[in-house]
């Protein structure tokens, strides 16, 4: 082949009398193609696995949320849903989507509505009102509640894109969240 002693028609016959001859796992022999097997049920288990997947995802988050904040996974839960809906409004809609990419897929719905900002008027102190009101907390509790929000919240989401977020927050919303350190 490299010396021209071999022309192109000719290879090709050698190779695709290879593959047709040879079988391999999802290539039967006499053809030179993989083929997926038509297993009856198999999409529905696939997706099945896929469905069982996103709630263990989910359900790792909403318990995270509910032990670092002491709520009930219900108040928890709405808690987490308002929190990080807020937290997308105040952000430009190409961070909001950066950042709800990376949270568990049952979150992507319902937080994809809540990428239209930036909305200014979101900030720490009318996140402690709205979480107050919706969750019956204390102002003081309410603040707790959003730096364990937004503990976690970082613990799910990237290290750079976190810096994003914080880059488009005022001081007192981007100081809510941890610092992350580099290491040495």
């Amino acid at each position: 082949v490299l010396d021209a002693q071999v022309g192109v028609e000719d290879l090709r016959a050698i190779v695709e009398r290879q593959l047709v001859e040879a079988a391999a796992p999802l290539k039967p022999a006499g053809s030179p193609h993989p083929v997926t097997p038509n297993q009856p049920g198999q999409r529905m288990r696939a997706a099945l696995r896929a469905e069982a997947r996103a709630a263990q995802v989910y359900d790792r988050l909403l318990t995270a949320v509910a032990d670092g904040t002491g709520l009930d996974r219900d108040r928890a839960e709405r808690g987490l849903r308002l929190g990080a809906c807020l937290l997308c409004h105040r952000l430009t809609p190409e961070e909001a989507q950066h950042t709800i990419a990376q949270l568990p897929s049952r979150l992507h719905g319902a937080l994809s509505y809540c990428a239209d900002g930036p909305d200014r008027t979101v900030t720490s102190a009318a996140m402690r009102a709205e979480l107050s009101r919706e969750l019956a907390l204390g102002e003081a509790q309410a603040d707790e509640f959003l730096r364990n929000l937004f503990a976690v919240l970082s613990s799910y989401v990237s290290a750079g894109q976190m810096q994003e977020v914080r880059s488009q927050l005022p001081p007192d919303l981007a100081a809510l969240f941890p610092e992350r350190r580099r290491a040495a």
